[in-house]
């Protein structure tokens, strides 16, 4: 691949490199991504260095970052939404607007550390066959086994998020019942943990008023992004670029 920007050149081993950040299912999708990425960024050292933001010749990385984020601001413009776009925005979307899923979990975690793993799922096993038949048990066998700090608590772990806790334990609390204890033990890299959901607490709808400031900031994200993507486009379209079939766009700037 030769990629050649206004007479600028794109070393092969650039966009080799490049594709580091571009991860994809295939490699040609990222080296595609690769070359436009320092495509686009060619596209942006040259703009600024003809407005005089940046020096051709400049090779240090952070001046050449503010320069480019500098000349992004200064180029582009997004339209800022009024409360009538606001509110269609959400209406049409309001399942982006809801609070996240909660549980309410309890646990006896069996540390691993130094330990013997075999032994501490076995104990793990052991605790969980007499919390079967002795349910009202959890807590005093969390205050006698339990390595977390919640063993003071009952073992209990309170209102816990999505991506709040290990991922095995997610995972295993959005397949259990109200009340349910986990039937085997669950492995993570503190340990083996006897796991019990006490109570789920669905996601709840917001309403406007409290979405409001959410919604605000996503479509200005949304819109900011349109913006330096048309601008980019537009740089494009006004450059002689060989070598890779680049996104063009000769119209003006829409905003």
């Amino acid at each position: 691949m030769s990629i050649v920007v206004n007479g600028v050149s794109i070393a092969d081993h650039d966009v080799l490199a490049e594709m580091q950040h571009h991860p994809a299912a295939a490699r040609e999708q990222a080296l595609n991504a690769a070359a436009e990425a320092l495509i686009v960024r060619e596209l942006l050292r040259q703009r600024a260095a003809q407005l005089g933001m940046l020096d051709h010749d400049d090779d240090d990385p952070e001046r050449e970052e503010r320069a480019l984020a500098d000349l992004i601001e200064r180029e582009t413009a997004s339209p800022v939404a009024d409360d009538e776009t606001l509110r269609r925005y959400y209406e049409a979307n309001q399942s982006k607007f809801r609070t996240p899923a909660l549980f309410e979990a309890s646990h006896i975690l069996i540390a691993t550390a130094g330990t013997d793993r075999t032994q501490a799922k076995a104990l793990a096993h052991k605790l969980i066959d007499v919390l079967r038949t002795s349910p009202e048990a959890f807590g005093g066998l969390a205050a006698q086994h339990s390595a977390c700090s919640s063993s003071g608590n009952g073992g209990s772990l309170g209102q816990i998020g999505e991506g709040e806790v290990a991922p095995e334990l997610e995972t295993f609390l959005r397949e259990l019942e109200e009340g349910q204890l986990c039937p085997v033990p669950v492995e993570t890299e503190f340990g083996f943990h006897v796991l019990r959901l006490d109570r789920r607490l669905p996601p709840q709808q917001l309403d406007f008023a409290t979405a409001r400031p959410r919604v605000r900031s996503l479509l200005e994200r949304l819109s900011r992004q349109r913006a330096v993507a048309q601008y980019i486009a537009l740089l494009a379209g006004e450059s002689q670029i060989e070598g890779f079939a680049f996104r063009r766009a000769d119209s003006p700037l829409i905003q």
